[in-house]
């Protein structure tokens, strides 16, 4: 059995059927564009909704967040005030421990120091002790006298009276080298 194929439309009419059902596909396409869109606007104020709340939330939550650790916040403050402090500290730093063993080095052993007292703001060094002597005491004013950086040497007359194991305190005026002096 064979089976024929007759078509008796024109080629024009057979452009027009293609170009319909090409439509039709189209139409159907656009109509489910058309549906998935107005779907996505239907849930669009839903969405907008539930972000509002979200934000909302996430707001309330970190007013909680910041006041539960307003301790640490100042804790924190507290350590940067330090930090701050020993910054400004490190910038009046001057190198005074081989000047003060220079001091130490020199005392001659008929001179006794108790302690070294150091005032930075007036610049001035104390040193108390007993001397032996008289003698060995102006011998130890003479002494600190050549030290380059003592400005003025302050040894009260009256601390000379006595002869044998003679009580004194110095009082040394200094001039507290620079930082460019400890760097090199």
């Amino acid at each position: 059995m064979m089976i024929l194929n007759l078509n008796l439309l024109s080629e024009s009419r057979k452009k027009e059927i293609c170009l319909f059902a090409r439509l039709g596909v189209l139409k159907t396409l656009l109509i489910y564009a058309a549906l998935i869109l107005i779907l996505l606007l239907l849930f669009l104020p839903l969405i907008n909704l539930l972000l509002s709340e979200q934000l909302n939330n996430l707001v309330g939550n970190s007013s909680l967040i910041g006041s539960g650790h307003g301790t640490y916040n100042h804790r924190v403050l507290e350590i940067n005030t330090k930090i701050k402090n020993i910054n400004l500290a490190g910038g009046q730093f001057s190198l005074l421990t081989p000047r003060l063993l220079e001091i130490i080095n020199t005392t001659p052993p008929d001179i006794q120091l108790k302690y070294i007292t150091l005032n930075l703001t007036s610049t001035e060094l104390a040193l108390p002790g007993t001397a032996l002597t008289r003698e060995a005491l102006l011998n130890y004013e003479q002494i600190l006298k050549k030290t380059t950086w003592v400005e003025n040497i302050d040894l009260p007359k009256s601390q000379l009276l006595q002869k044998k194991d003679v009580p004194f305190q110095i009082k040394l005026k200094i001039t507290l080298p620079k930082i460019e002096e400890n760097c090199q």
